[in-house]
């Protein structure tokens, strides 16, 4: 059994000449594993890497375009404590956000917050207002808990800030008061 923790480290690429990637340990050490897209880099890409967590091994290495669909390999792990996943994506524009049963099925895995906070720039702003869009979520298969990661970022030439305006009834009067995204 390990007695220290391992560093996991995550780049979503927006450029069209880097690809994404995954590097489990540090360079030099035992479990050191460096993983990366196909290359040459492609544009609207979800990158999913199933780990075994024992062994820390990738044992599915899934890219795909569709952003409608979780893809068919992921059933078999849905349940099973034994593995955790990374999903990334590389250079993904907002007309690519995920949909339908990917966008459930990444609510249902804990996504939150982050994926709320594309999804508002998205809807508020026009694509022009950023060159695009990153997206990770991490986590451990099975029953959901504490354990979900998710990270997001809008490149611009301006900072995008998202919150919410939540209403407060005072007095019978509606007043909106500025809430960090629920």
């Amino acid at each position: 059994m390990g007695t220290s923790n391992i560093a996991l480290t995550i780049s979503s690429s927006r450029n069209e000449n880097t690809n994404s990637e995954i590097a489990i340990g540090a360079k030099g050490s035992a479990n050191f594993n460096h993983m990366q897209t196909n290359y040459p880099p492609k544009a609207q890409i979800y990158w999913m890497v199933i780990f075994d967590r024992k062994t820390l091994k990738a044992v599915e290495s899934i890219e795909f375009t569709d952003n409608s669909a979780v893809p068919s390999q992921v059933a078999k792990y849905q349940n099973d404590t034994n593995y955790f996943y990374v999903l990334t994506t590389q250079m993904l524009g907002t007309p690519n956000l995920p949909t339908g049963p990917l966008y459930q099925w990444l609510r249902t895995e804990g996504a939150g917050k982050e994926l709320t906070r594309i999804e508002q720039a998205a809807e508020a702003l026009n694509c022009g207002s950023w060159s695009s869009v990153s997206y990770t979520i991490v986590d451990v298969f099975g029953p959901k808990d504490a354990s979900t990661f998710e990270f997001s970022e809008l490149v611009a030439l301006r900072q995008i800030i998202t919150l919410e305006l939540m209403p407060i009834d005072i007095g019978g009067t509606t007043y909106y008061s500025p809430v960090g995204l629920a």
